[in-house]
């Protein structure tokens, strides 16, 4: 039973109540300490003096599940203080932080429950009290480590036995039961192996046992399941690629830390891949494409460190280090539990084409610099986890700028969360096939890449049949880079009836002029344009608000997390969409192309010749 063998081990490597071993070593703190005048240790800490001295003038952190469901905000609110005030400790000695963040954990710790019915909250609090019952060690009394102890034993490993054991309670996700499963996988296996490895001396050895091997297995199945081997695809998208590696990278790490080793928890070539099939989904300014429930943000973050130590590419180290000279802002506590100075630098070879038969995604570029034209595209499951029914929306830049760019997600207690616009296929730069009050792409369809070209100098496309979505229609998207112009096409090839209505959709947030015979617009968004060509015949461009049409169905307001405010969807202002809307026919071939303009430049030179998408 391998929760037997980490307990052993932890035993053996911890003999005498040694602490740390939550992430860091001894070892770990003495590196950081010694390299304090290192640009990224210096702006780490920076960072978290601005968070700890905040926290010292705050109020301790109040139970509250203001939206009926989450504890999510309080238990986050703890953690990071915690993680921040213990580490500042531990590298300064500063008594203040470390009286503080045991006060943050005395408050948590006399809440009746961490609110185990949504277990995420409770994982987040056991990796709180771990952090500060491990690097407050030496600083707390006895009397105060059995403060903490109880409340993690209590309140964090024995309610996880009720999911381990799939006992009757309350519970919002049968999240251990559930394959394949989602981040919760992470995150909750994570956050209570830290718990027990952190006291394990003063816990029972079976159930410690029997935790740390359902834990364990659990992640490990989960690890190769996530993220592809292919090209590193983690198919719940960026944002939960970056909240489950968050968890995974605390697990291992606490591992090797408590025990010398992670057991092959981590070894897995999906894992070692996933930051550059992240960077290749991005824009040239390494802003995500967020597909599915996703924000947009830099993809570039400290688990780049953890996994370029953990598989040794200096390139990812590299990567993030840069950010961080550039910007020292974005660092924080996080980046002191990966970054290792003194590694060599290097640059990271990226292509400009990224493109595999049998894959959800792909992207294409002209290069990678400041005013490259990019563009990217997402088919996939639209029943994947936090998935939407967003099968071939896409996404464009003109360097920085994103001239057509997908919407983050919606408050997730609207009712019925699926109906809203930003879930719904008409809340993406996508195709609807009739649109009504039902799902206007089917649920369960799924679609991959079925022809490739990812050659430089030549033509580079992405095709999928997504006729999947649309129940006895026949549907082909495709996206091509030319190679004699700077030009994105979106094309769509589909048989239908005369009376089915299609509805092609590409959101924006630039203004848009249509031209007098509505076959081109120009897009303007800060300060760059960008020309559309409508290169099908008999069709012509429109514009409409980004906003649910009156064929969709009510969503009912909800409470949001943190608020006790009941509010409806998000009102898109500012935002609209270039629209084709047609019908009469059985066939169609849809075909806009998209060209950066130059200045003084009212219409590209050329335009390219519409082709079939079985000719690309």
């Amino acid at each position: 039973m391998i929760g037997k063998q980490i307990l052993a081990d932890a035993k053996k490597k911890h003999p005498d109540h040694n602490h740390p071993r939550i992430l860091l070593s001894d070892a770990d703190f003495v590196r950081i300490k010694e390299n304090k005048d290192d640009p990224v240790i210096s702006a780490a800490i920076a960072k978290m003096h601005e968070i700890a001295n905040k926290a010292m003038e705050a109020p301790c952190t109040q139970f509250a599940i203001p939206d009926g469901i989450r504890l999510l905000v309080a238990s986050r609110n703890v953690l990071a203080r915690v993680r921040t005030l213990a580490q500042l400790y531990k590298i300064e000695g500063n008594e203040a932080y470390a009286e503080r963040a045991y006060l943050e954990l005395e408050e948590a710790a006399s809440w009746e429950n961490w609110n185990p019915r949504h277990f995420l909250d409770t994982a987040e609090l056991s990796a709180a009290f771990a952090f500060g019952y491990d690097w407050l060690y030496d600083y707390l009394t006895e009397e105060r480590r059995a403060v903490l102890r109880d409340a993690m034993w209590q309140k964090g490993v024995m309610a996880v036995l009720d999911d381990y054991r799939n006992n009757e309670r309350s519970r919002t996700y049968r999240w251990y039961q559930d394959k394949p499963g989602d981040n919760w996988k992470m995150v909750c296996n994570g956050g209570i192996t830290m718990a027990i490895l952190s006291a394990f001396e003063d816990f029972p050895a079976d159930i410690c046992e029997e935790a740390l091997t359902c834990a364990f297995l659990d992640t490990h199945e989960a690890v190769r399941t996530f993220y592809s081997a292919i090209d590193g695809n983690y198919s719940e998208g960026p944002t939960y690629w970056g909240y489950a590696t968050m968890y995974l990278a605390y697990y291992s790490k606490t591992l090797c830390a408590s025990c010398g080793t992670d057991y092959e928890l981590t070894n897995w070539e999906g894992l070692r891949k996933s930051p550059v099939w992240l960077i290749n989904m991005a824009s040239n300014d390494q802003m995500s494409f967020n597909f599915g429930d996703a924000a947009s943000a830099n993809v570039c973050s400290d688990l780049f460190f953890w996994i370029a130590n953990r598989f040794g590419d200096n390139e990812l180290s590299t990567l993030r280090k840069n950010l961080i000279i550039k910007n020292p802002t974005v660092t924080g506590s996080e980046t002191l539990f990966y970054y290792v100075p003194g590694v060599e630098d290097k640059a990271l070879a990226l292509p400009t084409s990224f493109a595999i038969k049998g894959n959800d995604n792909a992207s294409f570029r002209t290069g990678w610099g400041a005013e490259d034209l990019f563009a990217a595209i997402h088919f996939g499951k639209n029943n994947a986890y936090h998935g939407h029914l967003d099968m071939g929306t896409f996404i464009l830049n003109v360097g920085s700028t994103r001239f057509f760019h997908d919407f983050p997600p919606d408050n997730y207690n609207l009712k019925p969360y699926s109906g809203t616009y930003r879930f719904r296929a008409e809340g993406h730069s996508t195709l609807v096939i009739n649109p009504s009050k039902e799902h206007d792409q089917l649920r369960t369809a799924k679609a991959t890449l079925g022809r490739v070209q990812a050659e430089v100098g030549k033509d580079r496309f992405a095709i999928a049949d997504m006729s999947e979505a649309f129940p006895g229609k026949e549907s082909v998207r495709g996206l091509k880079l030319t190679a004699d112009l700077p030009c994105v096409i979106v094309q769509d090839e589909i048989r239908c009836l005369p009376e089915d209505r299609i509805v092609w959709a590409a959101q924006t947030k630039a203004e848009i002029l249509l031209s007098e015979d509505k076959k081109s617009a120009i897009l303007t968004l800060d300060g760059k344009r960008l020309y559309a060509a409508l290169l099908s015949d008999e069709l012509t461009l429109s514009v409409a608000d980004c906003a649910p049409t009156e064929l969709s169905p009510e969503v009912e307001p909800a409470r949001s997390e943190g608020s006790n405010t009941f509010k409806p969807q998000t009102v898109n202002t500012g935002y609209q969409k270039l629209v084709i809307d047609a019908t009469g026919k059985d066939a169609y071939t849809l075909a806009v192309a998209f060209l950066p303009l130059a200045d003084g430049e009212d219409a590209p030179k050329a335009l390219p010749k519409l082709s079939k998408l079985a000719l690309w």
